[in-house]
């Protein structure tokens, strides 16, 4: 390629998938502000600086999304109490048969954002069951034609659509009323193929970990488990694609930071909005002070307030939360 320009790890956009906005950026807000009303010490409404709302940036979040299978065995160290935080340790040396587990592109486990421009735990707003099945090429190899988990597999709905062209997802998502044309985003394949997969493979190995742990302690009535050795065989016809998946990138401020100067400003806080489910992760769970300060105030008479506030609104919060700070 010529020099200058970088690589595109997303391997032939010919190939691509994707899912189109379901939500508009009108229905991201409402999502923000169901979130912000499902505790009750997070803020009444969310800005950005003297903005009445959110920032919203429609973006689709590039992923590798994997459907594989595994076939594991396992051994490892129970324990029983001794008493006094002791435990007596018995050595389970034989391998134990874990069983055979599929890890469908429907699986959280199989789908790795492939952008370093967002918080891993933030991005994993938009992956989940909704992804659904990726559609078929090519004959399905004979182990992975029986009966069971890969029947239910077959039935999966088909939700990826072909998506070569980013330029038409742009237009069709700004039709659908995600943000202008020139406002929503498609963000480039920053991981290769083979990272993903490491990462994947790294979920898949923290799962298979946990079900030996459960299957230990209850086979052998145990009160705790160390040492558990793995040997998981990936079983053939792997398949892996390229897709992307709709995000609204949301930026609010709420609270005080002390800057690099040392005065305080405005404290910017991130959240991602799922485009098809609503879905809403934040980079922390945000307290309103005033609230807190009610609550640390009133103590056994708290409640009662917490209630009265809720039916007569946030202004009439607000005026207790003055009261109490004379």
């Amino acid at each position: 390629s010529p020099s200058g320009r970088r690589p595109c790890y997303g391997g032939d956009a010919g190939e691509h998938l994707g899912l189109p906005f379901t939500l508009t950026a009108e229905d991201a807000h409402a999502a923000l502000k169901k979130w912000a009303g499902q505790k009750p010490f997070r803020p009444w409404t969310l800005r950005d600086g003297a903005k009445p709302r959110p920032s919203l940036r429609a973006v689709f979040l590039p992923h590798w999304v994997f459907d594989c299978e595994v076939s594991t065995r396992y051994r490892g160290s129970v324990g029983y109490d001794a008493g006094g935080g002791k435990y007596e340790w018995t050595n389970i040396e034989t391998w134990r048969d874990g069983g055979t587990t599929p890890y469908p592109s429907s699986a959280t486990q199989s789908q790795i954002c492939a952008s370093f421009k967002h918080r891993r735990d933030l991005a994993s707003a938009v992956t989940g069951a909704h992804v659904g099945a990726l559609p078929r090429r090519g004959p399905r190899s004979p182990s992975s034609t029986a009966t069971g988990d890969e029947k239910e597999r077959e039935t999966e709905t088909v939700a990826l659509k072909p998506m070569p062209s980013v330029r038409d997802a742009v237009l069709e998502a700004a039709r659908h009323g995600a943000g202008a044309p020139n406002a929503v985003e498609a963000e480039r394949f920053g991981m290769k193929r083979s990272l993903a997969w490491e990462l994947c493979f790294r979920r898949i190995r923290e799962c298979e970990r946990e079900k030996a742990k459960i299957a230990l302690l209850a086979a052998h009535g145990a009160d705790a488990v160390k040492d558990i050795a793995l040997d998981i065989d990936l079983s053939p016809g792997r398949q892996v694609r390229a897709v992307r998946l709709p995000a609204f990138i949301a930026k609010f401020t709420h609270g005080e930071t002390r800057g690099p100067n040392g005065d305080f400003q405005q404290r910017t806080h991130v959240a991602v909005v799922c485009g098809t489910t609503g879905y809403v992760r934040v980079d922390e769970d945000v307290v309103d002070t005033s609230k807190a300060r009610v609550l640390a105030v009133f103590g056994g008479v708290f409640v009662p307030a917490l209630i009265a506030a809720y039916a007569l609104g946030p202004e009439a919060h607000g005026m207790l939360a003055a009261q109490t700070s004379l």
